[in-house]
């Protein structure tokens, strides 16, 4: 068990150094070129389309962690369930 846990912390950190070396540099790039156009309505569909993607990636954790907790393995098409 304590194995498991050294594991998953090993995990978590690699998925932020990744986080860190690869999507914040992305998403920097994209809030200033967004921002030095000065169009307001480029910002709100930028906006929108972000919050939009948040929200399936947080559907699909959620059905993940559904199948987790039930002790039952996870099948693709349970994302699109609702």
């Amino acid at each position: 068990m304590e194995a498991l846990k050294k594991v998953k912390k090993v995990g978590l950190s690699l998925f932020l150094l990744g986080a860190d070396f690869g999507l914040i540099p992305i998403g920097e790039r994209i809030g200033s070129a967004v921002t030095r156009k000065k169009r307001l309505s480029l910002l709100l569909v930028t906006a929108l389309l972000v919050r939009y993607s948040n929200h399936l990636r947080r559907t699909e954790y959620q059905c993940l962690a559904r199948a987790s907790l039930a002790g039952s393995t996870f099948h693709p098409s349970s994302l699109h369930s609702r």
